[in-house]
């Protein structure tokens, strides 16, 4: 006789891992065993979440808000919903045809049915960018201030924390907004676009509760107007299950946002003012902030300080794997990295994996490709003008703008056969010797499994390598080398 009654015994699969955990009494570090373990712990979750919900007579399919939060959402209509699996569905059904629909809901209230096609038709486009998500951002035609029949290109970023860095770090921008649409906030970035957020999706749980509760961070950052009556951008809670049928697979993650990809519209101008440092020295900066940052700065030497403060810039070479991105991102951020160059044979910086991984900090660090860069470079200075592409602005960066510039390899000395026009071979660890040597630095990443090319590699000043305590490796991954490298410099 079993010693449970039969409702008390635990699903067949729960009971395997839980006999096997208890015969082992150790971490089982078997890779398919410690998935199941997860997914029993998830699945009880679940079944727990789903029981607590019976409980309270709360039905996410039919409600249209939960009782708690009606308050809330009444009066923010324009810009906040809550969204349930059934309004997905139906508006799944309203894109796929172009006249009429017939919702689920009673044949004689007309007036009901017209009153939810018409909220339907209003968050539609809300949800939009969410819908079946892939690597490839999405695009959206539109209408700018100055430029018409732009196309605005989408990211999605995951998670309550990358939720949480983008309302800090864009509202704070877009309050800085000068009239071009480029963030003013200090004379070194005084060029750089701003990143807007389009919409938040999110479940309840992350919006109105502790310990995540975005809704208090969205009231921190003053999101909302003075009434409560608008906000810059759509905020969509919704159920688990709506959410998963927005985006096409369960939804573990408690909130995610979309936002515009930022474009450079002078991105050579831009790179130029970053080098030279303050607002005074290059044309892209106007007169009314460079009168500004005097006003803030009267003494000539503290001008003169910023005039002198040392510049990191990551180039990435043929960088084709979205992972790889975006840990060097985080990484790049962590280290305070001034701009990324990306080669244009590199992934896209704002792939969903990438800003994913890079934990929302993809909106931290200005990245710009090469083609963005080499047209106004080849008006500004014929000399420079190759097919080359990435080794011109390289050339030019170490030429005109007087920086030096390391390119990462796994070389040893007899690598280059006499070669003369490859740089030296350095070590990382002699580099950090001679730190008044090289305030300002480029430090060049190639690809993960053929690394930089030749003709990139033969515009550096010098090939940087990390010395291995054991000779067994001969290299990194790329992110750890990249790490270890940022941070090695960083020190000089």
């Amino acid at each position: 006789m079993s010693p449970h009654p039969p409702s008390a015994l635990p699903p067949p699969h729960q009971s395997l891992v839980m006999a096997q955990t208890e015969r082992t009494k150790q971490k089982i570090a078997h890779g398919p065993t410690v998935h199941a373990i997860k997914k029993a712990k998830y699945q009880a979750k679940q079944e727990r979440r789903l029981l607590k919900e019976q409980q309270q007579q709360v039905s996410c399919d039919t409600s249209c808000a939960r009782p708690s939060y009606d308050k809330w959402f009444s009066g923010r209509e324009e810009y906040a919903v809550f969204i349930t699996a059934d309004d997905v569905r139906n508006i799944r059904r309203i894109r796929k045809k172009d006249k009429g629909i017939t919702l689920d809901v009673k044949s004689h209230a007309s007036a009901e049915n017209a009153n939810q096609r018409s909220r339907l038709d209003r968050i539609a486009s809300w949800v939009e960018p969410f819908f079946d998500l892939k690597e490839v951002p999405k695009q959206e035609h539109a209408t700018d201030s100055d430029i018409t029949n732009t196309t605005h290109r989408f990211f999605i970023a995951e998670g309550t924390e990358s939720v949480r860095l983008m309302i800090e770090k864009c509202i704070k921008r877009t309050q800085a907004l000068n009239s071009d649409g480029y963030d003013t906030t200090n004379s070194s970035d005084q060029r750089s676009p701003s990143i807007q957020i389009v919409s938040i999706l999110c479940k309840p749980a992350a919006f109105f509760d502790e310990p995540v509760c975005l809704l208090d961070e969205l009231i921190k950052q003053q999101c909302f107007s003075h009434n409560n009556s608008s906000c810059s951008f759509k905020i969509i809670v919704g159920t688990e299950e709506a959410l998963s049928e927005i985006v096409g697979f369960t939804v573990a993650r408690g909130a995610m946002a979309c936002g515009i990809v930022p474009k450079f519209r002078e991105p050579f101008k831009w790179l130029k003012c970053l080098l030279n440092n303050t607002i005074g020295t290059s044309d892209t900066c106007d007169k009314k902030n460079e009168s500004t940052l005097c006003d803030k700065q009267s003494s000539v030497d503290t001008i003169h300080h910023a005039n002198n403060k040392p510049r990191r810039i990551l180039v990435l070479d043929a960088i084709s794997n979205t992972s790889n991105m975006g840990s060097i991102l985080r990484t790049a951020a962590a280290f305070g990295i001034d701009a990324i160059i990306l080669s244009d044979d590199s992934c896209d910086a704002w792939y969903r994996q990438a800003v994913r991984v890079s934990m929302g900090h993809v909106i931290s660090v200005p990245t710009i490709r090469v083609a963005e860069v080499i047209e106004d470079l080849n008006r500004e200075d014929a000399k420079y003008y190759n097919s080359g592409g990435l080794p011109n602005v390289l050339k030019w960066l170490r030429e005109e703008m007087k920086v030096k510039c390391f390119a990462a390899v796994v070389d040893d000395d007899d690598f280059t056969k006499g070669d003369e026009s490859f740089p030296p071979l350095v070590s990382l660890e002699s580099i950090m010797k001679e730190k008044d040597k090289f305030p300002s630095w480029i430090c060049i990443l190639g690809n993960e499994g053929n690394g930089i090319r030749d003709e990139v590699c033969r515009e550096a000043d010098y090939r940087i390598r990390i010395n291995m305590t054991n000779d067994d490796v001969d290299s990194l991954s790329l992110p750890i080398a990249a790490g270890i490298l940022i941070h090695g410099l960083s020190c000089i």
